[in-house]
């Protein structure tokens, strides 16, 4: 696998490049309930993960970055549709995104983006310019848990399920938060441009 594969899962810059741009063209949630959906993102996940794991070897770590954005994708449609049946896409932001993905990847953003005036959650939506190296942090976490798996791509049939099973897990932790943060009541704060950038623990 050669640098170019392995640089932007070490720095976390593939994960700032997706979520700063992307937006499902369309958001149709049907029927379906929030679990429902989780349900159905998680085993599309699965699919994903388990059927680029299928190669293995040189072609096998190539396809890891390629997958890593795809499954990335399912779960940030995830997000804006359960967003969209709590009546929240209004409100959704990177920021939003990434506290659920940092919560995911045990990294804490709470104490500088999140506070409790009564019952009521206000989040502190970042700029640009400060959202952008705390992605990259959550980015890198998230990819050094997939470099970890780059041995299991000698061995394709025996582990293409396991790492199915991780972005599943990953992918039903992800509705799991949606599920918890969008169903209560929350404000978004705008930044203030001269703060200083929240540091990441």
């Amino acid at each position: 696998m050669g640098n170019n594969q392995i640089d932007p899962l070490q720095d976390g810059h593939w994960f700032t490049d997706i979520l700063m741009t992307f937006a499902p063209d369309k958001i149709d949630i049907g029927s379906m309930s929030p679990e429902e959906m989780t349900r159905v993102a998680s085993w599309k996940a699965f699919a994903i993960s388990a059927a680029a794991a299928i190669p293995g070897g040189p072609i096998g770590l190539a396809l890891i970055l390629p997958e890593l954005a795809a499954v990335t994708k399912v779960q940030m449609n995830l997000i804006y549709r359960i967003a969209e049946f709590y009546g929240k896409r209004p409100q959704l932001n990177p920021t939003i995104i990434l506290l659920i993905y940092a919560n995911q990847a045990m990294i804490s953003l709470e104490k500088q983006l999140l506070k409790k005036v009564g019952s009521r959650i206000i989040i502190k939506a970042l700029s640009s310019k400060s959202l952008r190296p705390i992605i990259n942090k959550v980015g890198a976490k998230i990819g050094s848990r997939v470099l970890g798996r780059l041995a299991g791509r000698w061995i394709p049939f025996v582990l293409a399920p396991i790492f199915g099973a991780f972005s599943k897990m990953m992918t039903t932790q992800i509705g799991i938060q949606c599920i918890k943060l969008f169903s209560q009541d929350f404000e978004v704060e705008q930044e203030d441009d001269s703060a200083e950038e929240p540091s990441v623990s």
